[in-house]
């Protein structure tokens, strides 16, 4: 499968990242969906698996899955009311948006896909008084994009972009939604921005950007929106922050704390227990327990974790809303390339019966969960 040199670079790029706040509860009209759903973002096949997460953690396809959207997509955000589901498509330009059945199933919003005036890369939702917003970071272009989310149809309208550092990938939110954070991999620092809740424009916080270790990718802030930790891929280490009032980060005194090689993607339960980030060279998952005193990570026991090897790089992670199980997308042309692991009381992992699941896409690169 060809691939330019650009969509290279992209697809490198998003393997270092974390979508953050899916996991808050947003106010208004119940979400369509009556089941946890999981959406797989295939780079190589230019489509969208839909999945039911079974009580005991196993995937079920949703009837008429895969889906398709443009050519090499990247990632993918969910709306914070399970509405509607939203693709960034890294070498069309645009972002491919679905309302989201009760089933699961996905029905493509009349204007979709939309267009972009640059590639996004990385997708986040936010819901504010004033409306429901959708972030990208466009890598190529040092920017963030805002678009506001029409409430009744899923359509998007882009109404700013703001600058960031060199080579924006993760975005993440604050749980109460006042502040948006962005890894620089090419900076090798954090950029943090106020959230305007009428409209969701980005204004740059006081003494930003942060510094962060060498090549920040991934990035994530706990439930109690006390920390935020990003994974650091050239440094293969997790920088940790305290998230200060007025949303400047400083760092946590014991940071950075190790993890294995490459670490990228990086997820809070949310029960604010544990953190794990996954080591895309080394095909595992770091995990540690989170002080929530002062932010501190602590291995655990049998941390890393390892993934399917799969002849490939772990691309991202996901957890469910109740915080019972944690998937990786194992970026390969094997099918078999969802793993699955039971989040145990102690936070470690083990992987779920039948795991690596199989499932039709190929070079899987985002995983995104609905939230209820």
């Amino acid at each position: 499968m060809r691939r330019s040199k650009l969509m290279h670079m992209l697809r490198k790029a998003v393997s270092r990242f974390w979508l953050a706040g899916l996991l808050s509860i947003a106010f208004g009209s119940a979400p369509a969906v009556g089941a946890n759903h999981l959406y797989v973002v295939n780079n190589g096949s230019f489509n969208v698996s839909a999945f039911t997460i079974d009580s005991n953690g196993s995937l079920t396809p949703v009837s008429g899955s895969p889906f398709a959207v443009g050519l090499f997509p990247v990632s993918a955000a969910v709306d914070l009311r399970g509405r509607f589901l939203y693709v960034a498509n890294g070498s069309s330009s645009s972002i491919s948006a679905f309302s989201i059945t009760g089933t699961g199933s996905l029905i493509e919003i009349p204007g979709s896909p939309f267009p972009t005036t640059t590639t996004p890369i990385v997708l986040l939702t936010v819901h504010e008084p004033g409306g429901d917003f959708l972030y990208a970071t466009n890598t190529s272009a040092n920017t963030i994009s805002v678009y506001a989310i029409n409430l009744s149809t899923g359509g998007i309208t882009l109404s700013s972009t703001v600058s960031a550092g060199a080579s924006p990938v993760y975005l993440a939110a604050d749980a109460t939604h006042n502040f948006l954070y962005v890894g620089n991999n090419g900076s090798n620092n954090i950029s943090g921005y106020r959230i305007n809740h009428t409209s969701g424009a980005l204004t740059p916080l006081a003494f930003s950007p942060f510094p962060a270790g060498t090549g920040p990718f991934g990035i994530a802030t706990d439930p109690s929106t006390q920390f935020a930790y990003a994974g650091n891929g050239g440094s293969n280490n997790v920088s940790a922050y305290i998230i200060l009032r007025k949303g400047g980060l400083t760092p946590v005194c014991t940071s950075p704390f190790p993890a294995d090689v490459a670490p990228d993607p990086v997820a809070v339960d949310p029960m604010d227990r544990f953190v794990y980030v996954g080591n895309a060279r080394s095909i595992d998952i770091s995990a540690y327990t989170l002080n929530l005193a002062d932010g501190s990570l602590t291995a655990i026991v049998g941390s890393p974790f390892r993934a399917p090897h799969v002849h490939g790089d772990l691309h991202h992670i996901a957890i469910d809303p109740k915080g019972k199980f944690l998937y990786a997308a194992l970026f390969s042309e094997q099918t078999d390339n969802i793993a699955g692991f039971m989040i145990n009381s102690d936070g470690s992992l083990a992987a779920l019966a039948g795991s690596p699941f199989t499932q039709s896409g190929v070079a899987p690169n985002w995983i995104v969960i609905t939230p209820f």
